[in-house]
């Protein structure tokens, strides 16, 4: 028998939780570490991870700054995530798989192997291991979200079965 819903939203929001720690460090340090920027308050503890670039200034940045990035980006070689609220985007470069066509593939689940972060139209390099608590934030926080659906859908079905 599988995982109950409780059980499997548990495990997710364990590695929420570590994941969220890990990144929101790394953006408080990043603040107090660069007071040259206008951050202010913009690094909540809400640290939730979206997928692809910010609205205004990620995707301005890669467009206009960086095509190359964003080229690299719409072909799957490249992953993109925004941390809402905080005004900055992570590019994100993983381990490539090899397969005998000669053409790599993008696992989600690799590695990253570099990283950058694009803040107020400046890059920043950023540790693998933030990069990687970023991809492992968003995986986790989109399953969670899922598991609570499914387990909401359910409790619906069961309350229209029994009245």
């Amino acid at each position: 028998m599988g995982k109950t819903y409780s059980e499997n939203y548990a495990e997710q929001d364990r590695i929420c939780t570590e994941n969220k720690a890990i990144v929101e460090f790394f953006l408080r340090s990043f603040r107090e570490n660069h007071p040259e920027l206008e951050l202010g308050t913009r690094f909540y503890t809400d640290v939730t991870v979206i997928v692809g670039p910010n609205a205004q200034e990620g995707y301005k940045y890669l467009t206009e700054k960086r095509p190359d990035l964003y080229e690299r980006y719409k072909k799957d070689e490249l992953s993109v995530y925004n941390i809402k609220w905080a005004g900055v985007t992570f590019v994100i470069e993983h381990k490539k798989m090899f397969f005998d066509d000669g053409k790599f593939y993008i696992n989600p689940m690799d590695i990253p192997v570099s990283a950058i972060m694009i803040c107020e139209g400046k890059e920043f390099a950023v540790p693998v291991e933030i990069a990687s608590a970023v991809v492992k934030l968003y995986g986790a926080q989109e399953y969670r979200s899922a598991i609570y659906c499914a387990h909401q859908a359910q409790m619906e079905r069961m309350t229209k079965i029994n009245n």
